[in-house]
């Protein structure tokens, strides 16, 4: 206590007014804002508190006031007739036709008048102390068709975006004969509409009348790739090559192979993980494409009266390559090349399904799986040719050979002539190419006398051709081919197995491929083609021009090409449970030929 001070003890009458100026300073206090209040709720009774709606202020109006302004901006904006949506140079426009856009004037001001109204009530002050002090704003309600505007984002991110180029590894050669260069092409940066911030631009220029034109917003797309990572890149890349990496895929009836170059291998490389993943499924889909199938049933339908079997489809497992699998697999295998480790080949791996109804299952003589195949190519045949090759391979289709019972192809073959449906296509004759009926049946015969051989049947009749021809070596080496001419030369072989065969053949046109199977019973033989040699060649003599009255006078066709004259050979072995079975060696002469062309002489 402060000395000389001292408290003074109030009077009652000092007590009684202090409490009522007290009292009175309360009121004053509770009635001030609470007048305000009222006279802010008076002031604004049936009317918008401080809002704006888009570009327009609806404080103090009524609601239907409100409509009317809101009407008037909503038409003066459509009036635009559409929005404009630009980017640098290029200038989109989006129609308000289009969008069918429609103004919902109810709703809208609904909302703007449920604003102060609507908050729960210990909310109610600080809402109002806030729209004091800041108007709330809300934009239009509307209805459009948003696909018109999907289509239009969808058309200018055609123009817009530029995918992002990523850093490639290429193999190049100045020349077929200069040296490989590794070259790496350092990619380039992409570049993307933002759809999403597009849209949200779009709706806010709708929903709050603003005019002018958009500008559409893009994001750069960054190549991620440095100087270190490219170094490294090449180093890998010059260690394929001069490398190849062999795919093979096994399954009943197939027996492929493809070969990637170095060139194709350092196409899948990317710059930063060594091989690219997403090229190496794309390559490995496309492959899948040329080689998944569902699973065959077998059909079999022999006609007891001719002999021959009408109707034939050869079961076959369903294929499907696994892809991850196989992805993985191929991954290993190339980074393998890469640090020098020996690789010969990837097996692809792949889902098989058996067939429901096999071979076996649908005929009782003995014909149950493939036993033997040969195949051959024939590009740049006339097309009279290709439609014969195909006669021809149809017209041995479903030869049925019996145990002990000799294959002979011009018995089966029948007539070939303009009567049995062969076009005149050129053939040789007494060292003359000329047209005649049935040019490319010795195509089948050639591929027939191949399936034969891997058969391990033994050949009984076959003469080579007196002329080396193209077509016979475009998928194998000279000397394996044989040549027809009613009655002779013909093709023959026997059936020394312990069941019917049945001989298949299938043109695939388009491809100008030739494929004959026969189907039997394996007795577990096994061919073998070995010593092939060609020797005692000589050259070609100078070209031939043959007259011919069906091209127009003044053009020039070539029809055949020089070949060397040549002697070929090959050993052909068949062997069973480790023995020997059949021996026999296969020899060739052949002439040097010219190449020849077709001398127009026709009208022109």
């Amino acid at each position: 206590m402060v000395k000389g001070f001292k408290l003074k003890k109030l009077k009652p009458k000092q007590k009684q007014r202090i409490k009522l100026l007290s009292l009175g300073a309360l009121l004053v206090l509770i009635m001030v804002p609470l007048v305000g209040y009222l006279t802010y709720r008076g002031l604004y009774y049936r009317k918008f508190f401080p809002v704006q709606v888009g570009p327009v202020k609806l404080t103090q109006l009524t609601q239907a006031q409100a409509q009317a302004r809101l009407n008037q901006e909503a038409e003066k904006f459509l009036g635009q007739k559409q929005l404009e949506l630009q980017y640098e140079d290029q200038l989109w426009t989006l129609s308000f036709e289009a969008l069918n856009l429609k103004y919902d004037l109810g709703a809208t001001t609904a909302q703007a008048y449920a604003i102060g109204r609507r908050e729960p009530i210990r909310e109610h002050l600080t809402t109002h102390w806030r729209l004091m002090q800041v108007p709330a704003r809300i934009p239009l309600v509307y209805r459009l068709d948003e696909s018109a505007w999907k289509v239009l984002i969808a058309t200018m991110a055609a123009v817009i975006d530029q995918p992002v180029i990523k850093p490639a590894v290429k193999l190049t050669r100045t020349t077929r004969t200069s040296p490989a260069e590794i070259v790496i092409e350092p990619g380039q940066n992409g570049r993307q509409l933002q759809t999403a911030a597009l849209t949200e631009m779009i709706s806010q220029q709708l929903g709050w009348l603003e005019t002018g034109p958009i500008t559409v917003p893009t994001q750069p797309v960054v190549v991620v790739a440095d100087e270190v990572s490219f170094i490294q890149a090449k180093a890998k890349a010059e260690k394929l090559l001069g490398k190849s990496l062999i795919l093979t895929l096994k399954a009943d009836d197939l027996d492929q192979s493809w070969t990637l170059t170095d060139e194709e291998m350092i196409k899948l490389m990317e710059v930063g993980r060594t091989f690219d993943d997403e090229l190496l499924s794309l390559y490995l889909t496309q492959k899948a494409q040329e080689i998944n199938r569902p699973a065959q049933d077998a059909v079999f339908r022999f006609n007891e009266v001719s002999g021959r079997v009408e109707e034939f489809t050869p079961a076959k497992e369903g294929l499907a390559v696994d892809l991850t699998t196989t992805k993985t697999q191929l991954d290993q295998a190339l980074k393998q090349l890469i640090n020098n480790d020996s690789v010969e080949a990837v097996e692809l791996a792949v889902m098989k399904t058996a067939p429901a109804v096999t071979l076996a299952k649908v005929n009782t003589l003995g014909i149950s799986e493939l036993i033997g195949r040969g195949t051959s190519t024939y590009q740049g045949s006339i097309p009279s040719r290709v439609h014969n090759v195909a006669l021809a391979a149809e017209h041995i289709s479903g030869a049925l050979i019996k145990p002990g019972e000799v294959f002979d192809f011009n018995q089966v073959i029948g007539d070939v002539s303009a009567k049995t449906g062969y076009q005149q296509a050129y053939i040789i004759i007494n060292g003359r190419t000329e047209l005649g009926d049935g040019g490319g049946v010795c195509q089948v015969s050639t591929t027939t006398f191949r399936a034969a051989l891997d058969a391990g049947l033994p050949i009984v009749e076959r003469q080579a051709h007196a002329y080396r021809v193209g077509y016979y070596e475009q998928d194998t080496k000279a000397g394996i081919d044989a040549t027809v001419y009613a009655p002779s030369p013909n093709l023959k072989f026997l059936n020394d197995t312990p069941a019917h065969i049945l001989v298949q053949a299938t043109a695939e046109t388009p491809k100008r491929a030739l494929t004959v199977d026969i189907y039997g019973t394996s007795d577990g033989r096994v061919t073998t083609i070995t010593n092939h040699a060609v020797w005692d060649i000589t050259p070609p003599p100078p070209d031939l021009i043959v007259d011919d009255p069906t091209l127009p006078a003044g053009t020039m066709k070539q029809v055949d090409w020089k070949a060397s004259g040549a002697k070929a050979k090959f050993d052909y072995t068949v062997e069973r449970g480790g023995s020997v079975i059949l021996e026999k060696t296969f020899y060739s002469a052949y002439k040097p030929w010219a190449s020849v062309f077709m001398k127009g002489t026709g009208p022109i």
